[in-house]
Order: structure tokens, then sequence, then C-alpha cells
């Protein structure tokens, strides 16, 4: 049986468009909302990709997204900053 996973690339697409569809929803969101707690459901779904280089890099990308949007984030909300 052919599963996604067996196909690297159609499997790395979907989970970058994962990653992206995830960022877009964290930038349109304000500060206190914890959309950034979602990037870990592609992190989860490359951990089935076979090898541990994928899931490696796939959760420094979702790391970096979240940091993006962290900064880029409209205001509002509760942060806990002051």
């Amino acid at each position: 049986m052919n599963s996604v996973f067996s196909r690297g690339w159609l499997a790395g697409v979907l989970i970058v468009a994962f990653c992206l569809l995830v960022l877009l929803l964290d930038l349109n969101t304000s500060l206190g909302v914890a959309v950034g707690v979602a990037y870990i459901l592609p992190v989860l779904v490359a951990s089935q990709v076979p090898g541990i280089k994928t899931t490696i890099i796939i959760a420094i990308l979702c790391s970096g997204l979240a940091v993006i949007g962290l900064f880029v984030s409209p205001e509002g909300g509760s942060t806990g900053r002051q």
C-alpha cells in the first residue's frame, strides 16, 4: 500500500503547507490567542516520515515561525506583558 508518507516529497509539501497555514492564522490573530500551539501538528505528522532528519528540520522551521508570529502578530489580548 502506498501511503502519503512513502512519497517523501508529497509529505514534505503537505507538512510545509500546513506550517504556512498555521503561520497565516498566527499572524492574523492577536497575541493573547495561543494559535502557535498548532505548530505541534506538523511536527507530529513529520514524525511519521521515515528518518529523524525530517522531524528535526520541521521542528526547527516551526520554532522559527512561532517566533516570527510572536513579533509580527497584532497587539491585543492578554499577553502577560505590562
